[in-house]
């Protein structure tokens, strides 16, 4: 009796070792280190798997579609060959007011502080049907290229120019000496707003009443508060043809979301720490 008893203690102590060294096996494997029992290697998701009475998943050998990933994996997935495209869009405001005799005539107003407008065939005829839109954010109190729409593009665009300060604050002699310290013109309809989260673009569309609109043209140099306003731009209840963006402390992701979003680059300065960056829908 004592030494079947004995005999039951031994093999016991044979299997809890056993066992004792299996486990040591697989939790060495799932680490990655090899299994001291020789046993072959069975990694987490391995286990998960047969825990859950399914085969585990061999890894796929299909081709790898050739596209950008990141950081375009929250919208449509574009080719590499569409998304070069749509970095170096060519547009017709290359042809605009003779560009190849004079190349600062492709810009709204002429020389230094002028904005490249794309398609400005396009804009000229919604204007004769009555129905061009233009909204200015940022003026700072000075109006060249809200009256460079007005002379060159057509005289019936409907313009709004939105500032975070009165005009009167720009009428002061003392502020910027170099400004023309004058109104706005009549053509011009000039609004008081801040654009920030609180009150982005689509609230000054929707108290305009302008739902639903076509806005031909958005100009945009808010000084800053398009990195926390620029993902929010396109909420608004209107069709936003082309952006034409001042963006202070450039970084590409402001580029790809909007490519991400149904719009194309068409003029890239950012060569400096604000450049100017013109976007187009297509």
């Amino acid at each position: 009796m004592a030494r079947g008893w004995q005999l039951c203690v031994v093999v016991a102590g044979v299997v809890v070792a056993l066992c004792f060294g299996v486990v040591i096996s697989i939790g060495a494997d799932t680490l990655g280190a090899p299994g001291r029992w020789g046993l072959a290697p069975c990694p987490l998701r391995q286990l998960d798997s047969q825990a859950q009475g399914k085969p585990s998943a061999e890894p796929s050998t299909a081709p790898v579609p050739e596209t950008y990933r990141f950081p375009f994996e929250h919208g449509v997935m574009l080719g590499r060959a569409e998304i070069k495209k749509r970095m170096n869009w060519q547009c017709a405001s290359r042809f605009f007011g003779g560009y190849f005799t004079d190349k600062e005539r492709g810009k709204l107003p002429v020389g230094d502080g002028g904005r490249w407008v794309c398609n400005p065939g396009a804009i000229k005829a919604a204007a004769e049907a009555g129905n061009c839109l233009v909204y200015s954010i940022g003026s700072d109190g000075e109006f060249s290229f809200e009256r460079a729409i007005h002379e060159k593009l057509s005289p019936h665009c409907e313009i709004h120019t939105f500032d975070a300060n009165p005009i009167e604050h720009y009428l002061d002699p003392n502020y910027n000496p170099g400004y023309p310290h004058a109104r706005n013109p009549d053509y011009v309809n000039f609004h008081v707003a801040r654009i920030s989260p609180q009150r982005n673009i689509g609230h000054l569309i929707k108290e305009l009443g302008h739902e639903g609109r076509t806005i031909h043209i958005l100009k945009i140099d808010c000084e800053g508060c398009e990195w926390q306003t620029y993902q929010h731009w396109l909420d608004a209840n209107a069709d936003i043809q082309q952006i034409l963006a001042e963006v202070h402390g450039y970084r590409e992701e402001f580029t790809t979301w909007f490519i991400n979003h149904g719009y194309a680059l068409f003029h890239d300065n950012s060569g400096g720490s604000t450049p100017e960056l013109g976007y187009v829908k297509v």
